[in-house]
């Protein structure tokens, strides 16, 4: 049309005063390209996208726009959908695929702004269609949906696009369609399996009401064990943890009963038991904080069982705190010397009670030729310190009197 065109040819006009600004700074120190002309190049270069994404396809209109707007080590990703390439002939066939599979796709630009402090430019592009093949595999197939998405650019000092990345918009004020967010939530374990669909299930958790983010928590049911030593899906587990009522989600501390020992030596699953440490009453973990119990001597010597035990000193109840500092003190010299454990006795003299906290202190200091080997270990030194601060038995201040503050 006459408005395309026009756009157009902004478009090439704003890149042109792009690249004659840039040629001038090149040769002068105070120089950089103008504002304007970046907005310009940037709004032709989303327009020429959307004209080619609701026109037929044409291998040569859509090389002659990569050629002209883009820069040599161009790349495009789409990570939502898990669609990425690298140079420009690499582009040409998803375009050819995205116009076979979803060929009455049709978008519109709702507004373009300009990122701060870099040559990057963002657009907000209503669309609306359907596709026949789940080319775009957050979405349904055979099914006419709408929503936003949000195009990003950044420019090379040349004015040549360097990358251009996708993401499905969950921003306020853009409304999702509900057929998306349906389908998005029946999809959620699947589709957090990978990088992308991981990161977008995450943006949408964030908008989500209660009610879509349950369900989509419901999704993972039976399978948390597996989902949760993801190295994707365990962040999608995690955000349902922090944002839902734990009655909702429950369910999926459940799954780690008669594990929860294997799950904190797990460098994924540990991550999991923390977060259920961090939001969930204390009291409806008791089976799991007594799975742990009996292990934290070897726990806290392990590379990821030692923040669990940390985040338990934490947040944990009174009775749990004090079940685990009793198991601690039963070797706390041999802890107190130890480069991850002596972090858990550290733990407990900041967040235990302080009768706790004594009880651990007496249990470092009931020896006296042991005191001395502690005062002068590079590690446990730190440990004693903070015992110092707590022993109230006139016989046990005497040993430690020589440990510097």
């Amino acid at each position: 049309t006459g408005a395309a065109g026009a756009e157009r040819a902004v478009g090439r006009q704003g890149a042109d005063e792009l690249r004659r600004q840039v040629a001038a700074r090149d040769c002068s120190a105070d120089g950089g390209p103008e504002p304007e002309a970046l907005r310009a190049a940037a709004e032709g270069m989303f327009a020429a996208i959307v004209e080619h994404a609701n026109a037929p396809f044409s291998p040569e209109a859509i090389s002659h726009m990569l050629e002209a707007g883009t820069a040599s080590d161009y790349h495009y990703d789409w990570q939502d959908c898990n669609r990425e390439s690298h140079g420009r002939h690499r582009t040409v066939d998803l375009w050819r695929e995205f116009k076979e599979f979803a060929p009455d796709v049709r978008c519109q630009i709702q507004r373009v702004t300009m990122k701060e402090g870099g040559f990057a430019a963002r657009a907000y592009i209503d669309f609306e269609g359907s596709q026949t093949q789940p080319f775009l595999p957050i979405f349904p197939v055979n099914t006419r949906v709408r929503g936003v998405i949000c195009s990003e650019l950044e420019f090379d000092g040349h004015g040549k696009v360097r990358k251009e990345s996708y993401n499905l918009c969950f921003e306020a004020p853009f409304e999702t369609h509900p057929i998306v967010i349906d389908f998005l939530v029946q999809s959620a374990r699947r589709l957090a399996l990978r990088e992308g669909g991981s990161r977008m299930l995450q943006r949408a958790t964030e908008v989500l009401g209660q009610k879509e983010c349950a369900a989509l928590s419901r999704q993972f049911r039976g399978h948390v064990w597996e989902a949760s030593a993801s190295s994707h899906a365990k962040f999608v587990l995690q955000k349902v943890v922090e944002k839902l009522p734990p009655r909702e989600v429950l369910f999926v501390a459940e799954e780690f009963k008669g594990r929860a020992v294997l799950a904190a030596r797990h460098s994924i699953r540990s991550r999991m038991l923390e977060r259920f440490i961090e939001y969930f009453p204390g009291e409806v973990l008791d089976d799991l904080v007594g799975e742990l119990i009996p292990e934290a001597s070897h726990l806290c010597c392990n590379t990821f069982g030692n923040f669990v035990l940390q985040r338990l000193l934490e947040h944990g109840t009174d009775t749990q705190r004090r079940a685990l500092v009793e198991v601690l003190s039963a070797d706390a010299a041999s802890l107190a010397k130890h480069s991850i454990a002596s972090n858990v006795l550290s733990s407990a003299f900041i967040y235990c009670p302080v009768r706790d906290q004594r009880f651990l202190a007496e249990a470092l200091c009931a020896d006296a030729a042991v005191v001395r080997s502690l005062r002068r270990h590079y590690i446990a030194s730190f440990v004693m310190r903070q015992a110092k601060r707590v022993i109230t038995t006139p016989g046990r201040q005497g040993a430690l009197l020589e440990i510097s503050l």
